[in-house]
């Protein structure tokens, strides 16, 4: 079991990581570099995480822990397992492809077939730690979000490739309707314009900055 010093000392490595891989991107950010912002040695840095992935997986987790939140703050109550994915989905999308202090970190993870690989497993595991799912309902819902990410990656990285604003609603469509085609799911996807208007998210961009970044 960890102890208290170890999880703090973690949490002060990771937080200086998330820092320069939103400055600088998750490729161009070295353990040296992470070490260094961190004052600490690199050796260090890969006692605490061994791989450069490591960072990648912490992320995504813990920002999905902080959207799971934002939405069941929003919808109080019993939501469809579905329906709060698919606003958790809509909500780290946006993030990542339109806040402005992200672009370069979300761009870098799009460019990435194993980056991207890495986040599919991560969010399956994240979902089946997460939620109350026997088995045929993990391989379902694991084979949806397979194909509706891999669609979503690819629509979203040619548009910031491209320089184009992406379409989140789009993307959020089709991904949605390929993710309930697989699960045989019939879940009307959720109106997002208006539960997550243009100010809440904002704001809530702002408080996953400083949760996330300890800015």
């Amino acid at each position: 079991m960890a102890t208290r010093k170890f999880e703090q000392n973690q949490e002060t490595i990771a937080k200086a990581a998330f820092r320069l891989f939103r400055d600088n991107g998750f490729e161009k950010t070295s353990i040296k570099n992470i070490a260094d912002a961190a004052g600490i040695q690199k050796a260090l840095v890969q006692y605490y995480f061994p791989k450069k992935d490591d960072f990648e997986d912490l992320i995504l987790t813990r920002s999905l822990d902080i959207a799971q939140g934002f939405v069941e703050d929003l919808i109080p109550g019993d939501i469809d397992l579905l329906t709060e994915i698919y606003l958790m989905g809509y909500f780290e999308l946006c993030y990542i492809t339109q806040h402005e202090s992200m672009l370069k970190l979300g761009k870098d993870i799009m460019n990435s077939r194993d980056l991207t690989r890495s986040i599919r497993n991560t969010l399956i595991d994240w979902i089946s730690e997460t939620y109350h799912l026997d088995e045929e309902q993990k391989k379902l819902l694991a084979d949806g979000i397979t194909y509706s990410i891999g669609a979503a990656f690819e629509y979203v990285y040619n548009d910031l490739v491209e320089g184009t604003p992406v379409d989140v609603d789009e993307v959020f469509r089709v991904a949605a309707g390929i993710l309930n085609a697989i699960t045989g799911r019939k879940v009307a996807p959720p109106d997002v314009q208006a539960l997550m208007p243009r100010d809440w998210m904002k704001k809530k961009f702002r408080e996953m900055d400083r949760k996330m970044f300890g800015l």
